[in-house]
């Protein structure tokens, strides 16, 4: 875990198993922290797991990451348009809770762990709509597997099937999969690679 983020001598796994707060006590957090739209709280409840610490580190990191999420928004109007209208009708793709979205995710991913290529294989296992350790060996080599294993499986978000594999909310998974294709390296062949390698895998399995 980010040291920044976490300084008090809990593991990450004592964030996974804490007890979750109920939708209501964590809505009143929220609330009484000033973030009272709708779509942003839902999404950090979610990402959250509704667990207080990942709530407080989320909600003390909300204005920054709202001012981000505004000035990214801003930029891609302009850069469609040349200024900034006072309404979008040719930029209706361009989502402000989508840019809000994967801002989130990208600073929850930041605080989450430090190193750069670890949050990129993390990303890089969004390409499975579900895995397990034997679906990450398949696109990682086995030592780097097991750690973005055990690191995805604590983050308080993941979900798990009837049949034990592993997944992301959908509106998660959607923020992660565009932060991959936007990375600064970002390696189109290497993610049709990836894509090969899981059609065979579900293919055998």
């Amino acid at each position: 875990l980010n040291s920044h983020a976490f300084p008090d001598p809990y593991t990450r796994l004592t964030f996974k198993y804490v007890r979750q707060w109920t939708k209501g006590r964590a809505r009143s957090y929220l609330k009484g922290k000033g973030i009272t739209d709708p779509k942003h709280r839902d999404l950090i409840l979610e990402l959250s797991g509704r667990l207080p610490r990942w709530l407080s580190v989320l909600a003390s990191e909300y204005s920054s990451i709202k001012d981000i999420a505004d000035s990214k928004y801003r930029e891609l109007i302009r850069g469609r348009s040349g200024r900034l209208p006072h309404k979008y009708p040719s930029t209706a793709r361009i989502s402000p809770h989508a840019i809000f979205s994967k801002t989130l995710v990208q600073r929850f991913l930041e605080l989450y762990v430090e190193d750069q290529d670890q949050r990129q294989f993390i990303l890089e296992v969004a390409l499975a709509r579900k895995f397990n350790f034997y679906v990450i060996s398949e696109l990682l080599d086995k030592q780097a597997a097991k750690y973005t294993f055990d690191l995805l499986t604590a983050l308080p978000f993941i979900k798990q099937d009837s049949y034990g594999f592993y997944y992301f909310p959908s509106s998660i998974r959607e923020s992660m999969l565009s932060l991959l294709w936007e990375l600064p390296n970002s390696d189109v062949q290497r993610w049709n690679e990836c894509h090969e390698k899981l059609a065979r895998y579900y293919k055998l399995s």
